[in-house]
């Protein structure tokens, strides 16, 4: 599940990250995320509404693939946009600042899940 969950992502990352340079990054990023919202409302409402349905795998790794997809057009997106929105003196500091949620976000998101994942059902946690 995993390689349907960062394989995409990982595919779509270099092409983002071009269309990004000769298109608007915010509609981009804008869009893309709006995109892993649906997937996850989706995936949510179908957790919740039908459970028959929540149990169906290829339409939760559809789902899983929309997401990644979605994350590999919003990273570059995002990523790029900072610079543009930076004043030339911050810049250094707020890219490292940056660089540090999103290193927080990486090492503490595993720990919550498990813990949420011991707590709450599925379902709520979306």
């Amino acid at each position: 599940m995993n390689v349907i969950g960062i394989l995409p992502m990982v595919l779509v990352m270099p092409f983002a990250g071009a269309l990004s340079d000769h298109y608007d990054r915010k509609k981009i990023a804008i869009l893309s995320d709006s995109c892993v919202a649906l997937a996850s409302l989706v995936m949510a409402i179908l957790l919740i509404m039908d459970k028959e349905m929540a149990h169906n795998l290829f339409l939760l790794l559809g789902l899983i693939f929309i997401r990644s997809v979605g994350q590999g057009f919003q990273t570059p997106a995002v990523s790029s946009l900072i610079p543009q929105i930076t004043t030339e003196k911050h810049l250094v500091r707020v890219n490292g600042i940056d660089q540090a949620i999103q290193a927080v976000i990486m090492l503490a998101s595993p720990a919550l899940a498990a813990t949420l994942l011991t707590v709450l059902p599925l379902e709520m946690i979306l």
